[in-house]
């Protein structure tokens, strides 16, 4: 999914300055913000091993990241220059599975090459950046490492941050 501005409509930055002047810019045409990539950690417990509720509002990664995405909404420096993206997976699925998942759809917007992540992914950009939680540098590390999602030598990836990822496995696991 791409977070924009339009994603909190009727909040009160609209009626900021810099949402006033950045409203008007949203033609991805002509941006040259870096993509990044938000995936989120592990959607805890046994009920959430239902499609239909990973589905429901409560949920879902913008609930999940609400505030790193009203931090960035509301600083003009990382708007400027990010373009954010998410990407909402099953946690309860392997996490070989979801990277699969995410490299499938990441060449697909290669293919198609309309967004800013799709220009990133086709070398027209400077890359992409990855800020993942938990489960989702694991999954993120997949992608790159099993799966070349960013390129076989990830010369796509520009940075990737993960946030208290159990690279070396889980004492609770």
């Amino acid at each position: 999914k791409i977070v924009t501005k339009k994603f909190y409509e009727g909040d009160v930055w609209q009626d900021t300055e810099y949402a006033k002047k950045y409203l008007k810019s949203l033609n991805t045409d002509n941006d040259q913000r870096v993509p990044l990539l938000l995936i989120h950690g592990w959607q805890g417990d046994p009920g959430q091993t239902s499609p239909s509720r990973l589905l429901n509002y409560e949920d879902n990664e913008f609930k999940y990241w609400h505030n790193f995405i009203s931090y960035y909404l509301a600083t003009p420096q990382l708007y400027e220059n990010f373009k954010l993206y998410t990407y909402h997976y099953p946690s309860y699925k392997h996490i070989t599975f979801n990277a699969r998942m995410l490299k499938k759809l990441l060449d697909k917007i290669k293919s198609e090459n309309k967004t800013v992540l799709g220009r990133a992914l086709n070398g027209k950009g400077k890359g992409i950046v990855i800020l993942a939680h938990s489960m989702g540098g694991l999954v993120s590390r997949s992608l790159i490492e099993e799966h070349k999602g960013l390129g076989e030598n990830a010369e796509k990836l520009i940075k990737l941050i993960t946030l208290d990822t159990p690279h070396h496995g889980s004492l609770s696991a």
